[in-house]
């Protein structure tokens, strides 16, 4: 969020300069505002010798009150210029690197492969029909719809909620990569978290995870327009962590529909200002 604000900022204190000097910044406009700079530094020089006649010990308590208001009345002219944040949702061309979230199969379908062993005997129209109907069944549709040109899966698998519980989606990494490559066959898949998975309600957490491993080595190998965050599996903590890791680059969030089966990809930008 600091990170947001920053660029808010940044964008708003760059209005006021373009109000003031204008987008081109002429030679003629700055040696009006020297001349007006000048003016103003003879004025107060005058000004601050009568008013320590008359209002002794006061000036220097006027000069800050008066150049505050200045700031503050910059700064909301400035705000004005700027326009809000838009969200643009739309279907998303196809990437070569995506990473999702991996949700926890608490149980498993009859007839459902229950180790990489069986998985890697299924022919892929069986795959498909396993996991339709599942969690998994959402991360199969990220994929599908980029790929053949998607090269790189990076799963992010959830830890144990707490000591003794065995919640965590973690150990079922081995067989969630078995199922998937016999799926999208060309496919590398790499699991970017600690080996014992992510706390999925820890947002700092999370936002580490897709900066510091996912991001860090898909932006060495593709450009960011090439990336996308899939932020489909898991609970609202790791869409708020998917939103977070975009907010300063060139990246989008997707999101499969768990109704319509639709992915929609969605771009954070700030408008220019007027």
């Amino acid at each position: 969020m600091s990170q947001k604000r920053t660029r808010l900022n940044t964008e708003i204190w760059r209005s006021a300069l373009n109000m003031v000097l204008g987008d081109k910044r002429p030679g003629w406009v700055v040696v009006i505002v020297l001349l007006f700079l000048l003016f103003f530094n003879w004025a107060s020089s005058f000004l601050e010798k009568v008013l320590d006649l008359v209002l002794p010990g006061w000036w220097g308590a006027l000069k800050l009150v008066f150049f505050v208001l200045l700031l503050l009345y910059i700064w909301l002219q400035a705000r004005k210029e700027v326009a809000p944040l838009r969200v643009i949702a739309e279907e998303p061309s196809q990437v070569r690197a995506i990473s999702i979230f991996l949700s926890l199969m608490e149980t498993f379908p009859q007839g459902f492969p229950s180790s990489p062993e069986e998985a890697s005997r299924l022919p892929p129209e069986e795959v498909k029909k396993a996991l339709t109907g599942t969690k998994w069944e959402m991360p199969m549709i990220a994929v599908s719809h980029h790929y053949p040109t998607l090269k790189q899966l990076y799963v992010i698998p959830s830890a144990d909620s707490k000591p003794g519980t065995k919640d965590g989606s973690f150990r079922q990494v081995p067989l969630f990569k078995w199922l998937f490559q016999r799926l999208f066959p060309k496919l590398e898949i790499e699991t970017v978290s600690p080996e014992k998975g992510v706390d999925f309600e820890d947002i700092a957490a999370l936002y580490d995870s897709l900066r510091e491993s996912f991001l860090k080595k898909a932006l060495s190998q593709y450009h960011s327009s090439q990336i996308i965050i899939d932020i489909t599996g898991g609970q609202k903590p790791v869409a708020i962590a998917g939103v977070f890791a975009t907010l300063d680059r060139d990246l989008k969030v997707q999101y499969v529909s768990t109704k319509t089966k639709k992915v929609t990809s969605y771009d954070l930008t700030y408008q220019g200002s007027k």
